[in-house]
């Protein structure tokens, strides 16, 4: 890996826990808004926790159909199965990791409207708008992946009709040069 790629992918981790850290202190400061008498479970921030978890499950799915594609040769087939399982076995775990993560988000939440917890409102406001920043991050990392794998399909497609029209030409001119 060269050195531009890490400094890259070093960058873009730092934007993305700066974008959490925003969160975190933009929900934590709203926590001063809400009614101190109730702070219920918000369902629709209990479906922003669990959106990423049906695009990732449908990127897994879209990785495994990659292994079915026709048009390619056995060491790109090889390659690209062993490409798919390593990355399958990390979108497990990202399910794994989302499914924590708005069991976690929805505790602190109901924790948030115990009387005893008062006092810590912020920080626990602070955490979940972390974690929700981090859910937004990772579901437009999973979107830009599946984009990544539509792209992968169609190319592939596109050489497996481009060898296919060649070879109908070529059969085409063998049949005109023997006439």
């Amino acid at each position: 890996m060269s050195t531009k790629s890490s400094a890259k992918r070093l960058l873009a981790h730092i934007m993305k826990l700066t974008l959490c850290v925003f969160g975190a202190l933009a929900l934590g400061y709203a926590s001063d808004l809400l009614p101190e008498e109730n702070h219920a479970i918000p369902t629709v921030l209990m479906a922003i926790f669990l959106f990423p978890l049906t695009i990732t499950i449908q990127l897994m799915h879209r990785l495994k159909d990659l292994g079915k594609m026709s048009g390619l040769s056995r060491s790109e087939f090889r390659r690209v199965n062993d490409a798919v399982e390593q990355k399958t076995t990390i979108l497990r775990y990202r399910c794994g990791l989302h499914v924590f993560i708005a069991i976690a988000a929805a505790m602190i939440f109901f924790a948030s409207s115990l009387p005893k917890l008062q006092n810590y409102i912020f920080t626990l406001f602070f955490i979940n708008g972390f974690l929700i920043s981090y859910v937004v991050i990772k579901t437009m990392d999973s979107i830009n992946e599946i984009n990544k794998v539509s792209d992968f399909e169609a190319k592939i497609k596109r050489r497996s009709d481009d060898i296919n029209n060649a070879a109908r030409l070529l059969k085409k001119l063998d049949t005109n040069n023997e006439k």
